[in-house]
């Protein structure tokens, strides 16, 4: 049984455990429920899972597997996905950017193509960079119904953690690059550098809206920004929605309304420094009292109009675990996607609750409802399976909503008992 906030849910609330191990993102396609996800043989070796469902009862009828021309666990047969923005619809068609390896000299070399999944024919667009790996990260398409890919590729010093990225507008089977973010080589604290959490077109179909964050001192100071690129002129500029002295902004997530104005939500997790209650504390430590913020940004001036802390609210409305309420706080809220709806928008994360016995934490996934003024409607977070104690929670990727106006959940549910066993999910 499904409890929302330590309550059980109505007899439409349906669970369905998927084949794969983690399901990355769904769309409804007339009424077929189309789940894409991967299953790994081992950290480097993956192919792809499409499970094929009834969006009334989440029952699955259909699972189709994917592997590149090999042997199943040869690495010329392995096939990854980077990220569930990896995954759209073209056309009424499923796409899917996968990555895969060929070889290259003595050795391997990840490139990656745009996979159609009716066809199971790759599109063949020229996307890779021949001299590093790369990794396509996000496909998105605008009202001309053009690709628009963001690769994501390795840099060249391989010590560096945080990737290069390159944008390309796709036409047929031609690519072209409008525009690059190149991260410095190398790794020192002082180095700056930038990384791509989210992209969408907006509504107009003239620009690319990157979710950036600008990743300073090893991880120690994030920012993050909205920043706009002409998908013809290139970059236009860069919007900020916190304060300006916030230090560590995670999870930003941005949805542009119908009149073109911009909607973010975030957390801002850090004390800043003079407002630390230990007065000799001057670097960045978790502030417990942190909170969910919301703002709205004029799409023409790029100034803020508004931001509301959601603070108080969601501590009277978030479920809470059993002895360890101390621990609970806001900090552990983490946005992974919004989806507009007719009055407001669903805002959908992971949160941690602890519990007692082993584990002492599970991952659970909340939905949050506000409307398009930052007026909180309602809160719901999700125990899956209550009554098992080897469960370690389900973690979100990914939500849509259905043509009666429910939601569907997508993600990966991991049990500790089953020697760490995970599983696609769908709620």
């Amino acid at each position: 049984m499904v409890f929302l906030n330590g309550i059980s849910v109505a007899q439409e609330t349906w669970v369905s455990l998927q084949k794969g191990a983690a399901n990355m993102r769904s769309f409804l396609i007339e009424d077929t429920l189309i789940s894409v996800g991967e299953n790994c043989l081992a950290s480097d070796y993956c192919y792809t899972v499409i499970n094929y469902s009834d969006w009334r009862t989440g029952l699955n009828y259909r699972s189709d597997t994917f592997y590149i021309d090999g042997i199943v666990g040869d690495m010329n047969s392995n096939n990854s996905i980077l990220s569930p923005a990896a995954i759209n619809v073209y056309k009424g068609k499923l796409f899917v950017g996968l990555n895969f390896g060929v070889e290259k000299g003595l050795g391997y070399k990840w490139n990656t193509d745009v996979l159609d999944v009716g066809s199971k024919e790759f599109l063949q667009l020229d996307l890779n960079v021949d001299t590093f790996n790369s990794r396509i990260k996000s496909i998105i398409t605008n009202q001309s119904k053009n690709i628009v890919g963001v690769l994501w590729s390795f840099p060249v010093n391989p010590q560096c953690s945080i990737p290069n990225y390159k944008l390309f507008n796709c036409s047929s089977n031609d690519c072209i690059e409008f525009y690059e973010i190149i991260n410095p080589k190398n790794c020192s604290l002082t180095s700056s550098n930038t990384e791509i959490n989210d992209a969408f077109v907006s509504r107009d179909g003239e620009m690319l809206l990157l979710s950036v964050s600008a990743i300073r001192n090893g991880g120690q100071y994030n920012q993050s920004y909205l920043r706009r690129v002409h998908l013809s002129e290139g970059f236009k500029d860069q919007i900020r929605f916190d304060d300006n002295d916030s230090i560590m902004i995670d999870g930003l997530q941005v949805i542009e309304k119908r009149g073109g104005n911009y909607l973010g939500i975030w957390n801002d997790l850090f004390y800043k420094p003079y407002m630390h209650p230990i007065d000799s504390i001057r670097f960045a430590t978790i502030n417990d009292s942190c909170s969910l913020i919301m703002a709205e940004v004029d799409y023409e001036t790029g100034k803020v109009l508004w931001r509301k802390n959601f603070r108080r609210y969601l501590q009277q409305q978030m479920s809470r675990g059993e002895g360890i309420t101390k621990a609970e706080t806001l900090h552990d809220f983490k946005v992974k996607q919004a989806i507009s709806v007719p009055d407001g928008i669903v805002w959908a994360g992971t949160r941690t609750r602890y519990q007692r016995i082993k584990p002492t934490s599970i991952d659970m996934p909340f939905l949050f409802k506000t409307d398009f003024i930052g007026n909180p409607i309602w809160y719901r977070d999700y125990v899956v399976y209550p009554d098992d104690e080897n469960d370690e929670g389900v973690i979100l990727n990914s939500i849509l909503q259905t043509p009666d106006g429910g939601i569907v959940m997508a993600g990966e549910s991991i049990n500790f008992g089953r020697k760490k066993v995970q599983r696609s999910i769908l709620i």
